[in-house]
């Protein structure tokens, strides 16, 4: 068994060399930048999201409210109509919902895009300056 007596090499000192310290940092601007694209992304996901069970949870409660009526008609004379009211509001609701999600997405799209775009013209600028301070 040979003992390494040579010692380790350092990949990243505690404090690099001028042009380590520059890709160092403009590393970290750009991993910074990836993060915050995907917190944007996850963002506009879960508005989505929320939407779309706020809708569902509504729907729930309508259909709570139809079991109810159906249960409280005895003698089930009205179940006929109790349901047809209850599928035309549900088929209504279904499609007005979908045309709202449907034009709610590219302004969710949007806003995200927007926001990616002015961060990463930040980080495009914050390293032209630092290239040329440099």
């Amino acid at each position: 068994m040979t003992l390494r007596t040579d010692p380790a090499p350092r990949i990243l000192p505690m404090v690099p060399a001028w042009p380590e310290a520059l890709a160092l940092g403009e590393s970290r601007k750009a991993f910074a930048l990836g993060v915050q694209m995907q917190a944007q992304a996850l963002k506009a996901v879960l508005r989505w999201q929320a939407e779309t069970l706020s809708f569902l949870a509504r729907r729930s409660e309508e259909t709570v409210q139809y079991l109810d009526d159906i249960v409280a008609d005895e003698e089930f004379r009205d179940a006929f109509d109790i349901t047809a009211a209850y599928m035309q509001n549900a088929t209504m609701d279904w499609m007005n919902e979908a045309g709202r999600l449907s034009a709610l997405y590219p302004q969710i799209a949007s806003e995200a895009a927007k926001t990616i775009q002015q961060q990463a013209t930040a980080a495009a600028e914050d390293m032209a300056a630092s290239t040329v301070a440099a």
